[in-house]
């Protein structure tokens, strides 16, 4: 690893960082500490670690896991050891998925699992844990594609509670069909000039028709990744395959450039495929939801260019308008965002950016159970 480069969170000349760093390492050794043996009584064990801090149960197990599992993943493990900068949720986010590979790809993942949590740039935002999350999804989704994937769990039904001024309705779906509704009841707002309450009731009840217009990303004949609705699995691709139109070469897009401080239809969908969010270190915002900001100001001489636009949330945005988070384009896509005198370095992470382009039970059975044969 490169000396020279080094995440946000790493930043040896920042003291709060290097206080996070510690704290990281304090809360990783003190979870070694708390592992029992192989044949302890895992709710005993839960138990008395709540009782005596009053950190949630499911937290303890999942530390606990963690902090095992890590000996399974020897080169994740090394990093954390030497970079500190990982903390519990990001590394039980990371165990919790990796625990459902097969142990005979376990090394393969750990390998690029290391190498996408080592820093290749200076002032580095490290990912959030939502980030990573999706990261080890694909990841999955491409070296195992023969995988037989287990149906989606979601609850079943519709349900309906009553509340004082009505009755909430609530349904599981997934985030893909989810974006296409919210497209939908969105289209007949403005069209229709009702509201999204009245729109949804009519699309239910089938006394009214949306025709919408949806983004995807990926190859000419598979698309990947949903604008408002994510990276696709296989199963949402074949659905989405067969809904194609028409197709969009963005690569050309990249280098194009309007006299105008209204950037093309094309620019937007082509920043807002690359961005994915806000690009503000740990926003989610999707991008579909933000504004297109011109880094280097429309007034002050900043071209209307892919190169030159970022997608913004409307907080901050305004937090940028106002002078107090400056940015600036770096040449690779980066952002540099400075906020208080410290830079922060953001990398794109949307399917268009480089990095988008893929109870009486003891705590050895609780390992066994949780770790994929």
């Amino acid at each position: 690893m490169n000396e020279l480069f080094f995440y946000a969170v790493t930043n040896p000349d920042d003291a709060l960082s290097r206080e996070i760093i510690e704290k990281n390492r304090r809360d990783l050794d003190f979870w070694r500490d708390q592992l029992p043996a192989e044949d302890a009584d895992l709710a005993t064990v839960i138990l008395r670690i709540n009782l005596r801090t009053g950190l949630p149960r499911k937290f303890i197990a999942a530390s606990l896991f963690t902090v095992r599992f890590l000996g399974d993943l020897p080169a994740l493990r090394a990093l954390v050891d030497k970079l500190g900068h990982l903390d519990l949720p990001r590394l039980n986010t990371i165990t919790r998925a990796l625990a459902k590979v097969p142990s005979r790809f376990l090394t393969l993942f750990d390998e690029h699992v290391a190498a996408y949590l080592t820093p290749t740039r200076q002032h580095q935002v490290l990912p959030q844990p939502g980030s990573i999350a999706a990261m080890l999804r694909r990841l999955r989704e491409r070296l195992l594609p023969e995988e037989k994937k287990p149906p989606e769990q979601r609850p079943a039904g519709v349900f309906f509670h009553c509340r004082p001024d009505g009755v909430r309705v609530s349904v599981s779906v997934s985030q893909d069909h989810a974006a296409l509704l919210n497209a939908a009841i969105n289209k007949l707002v403005r069209d229709q000039g009702i509201t999204p309450v009245d729109a949804f009731t009519a699309l239910v009840l089938g006394n009214i028709h949306a025709d919408v217009t949806m983004h995807a990303y990926g190859t000419q004949d598979t698309p990947e990744f949903l604008a408002d609705g994510g990276w696709l699995s296989r199963e949402q691709i074949e659905f989405w395959k067969a809904k194609v139109t028409s197709r969009r070469d963005m690569d050309l897009v990249a280098f194009s450039e309007t006299p105008d401080y209204t950037p093309t239809l094309e620019m937007k969908m082509y920043v807002r495929g690359r961005d994915a969010t806000c690009r503000v270190p740990g926003c989610g915002v999707a991008a579909v939801h933000c504004q297109i900001d011109h880094i280097l100001p429309h007034n002050q001489g900043g071209p209307t260019t892919p190169w030159n636009l970022q997608c913004l949330c409307i907080f901050h945005h305004n937090m940028k308008t106002d002078g107090r988070l400056e940015a600036l384009p770096l040449p690779d896509g980066d952002v540099l965002f400075v906020l208080d005198g410290l830079p922060f370095r953001s990398t794109p992470e949307g399917p268009l950016s480089r990095s988008g382009r893929t109870w009486g039970t003891t705590f050895g059975d609780y390992m066994d159970r949780k770790v994929a044969a």
